[in-house]
């Protein structure tokens, strides 16, 4: 994940206290103005420990400040390495 796309979701994130299904959709749509082809976005976790999914093409791009993305439920429930 390159530093700007880190950049953007760290911004749209730090609003943690709205719904999650606007958090995705800003994430979505400022990634997709900026020219990167999003396919979805999905937070998941506590506002502690808020990981970001974006699925770009073939992509899946896994956010966290706080900790290794290794310790991300849904890459481990579904066997994502």
């Amino acid at each position: 994940m390159d530093f700007e796309m880190k950049d953007i979701i760290t911004k749209a994130i730090s609003e943690y206290w709205k719904p999650y299904e606007e958090l995705e959709i800003k994430v979505k749509e400022i990634l997709m103005e900026k020219g990167m082809q999003v396919d979805s976005v999905f937070i998941a976790g506590d506002i502690n420990n808020m990981y970001v999914y974006v699925q770009a093409n073939d992509n899946l791009y896994v956010f966290n400040e706080n900790s290794d993305v290794s310790n991300a439920l849904l890459l481990k429930e579904y066997g994502i390495r």
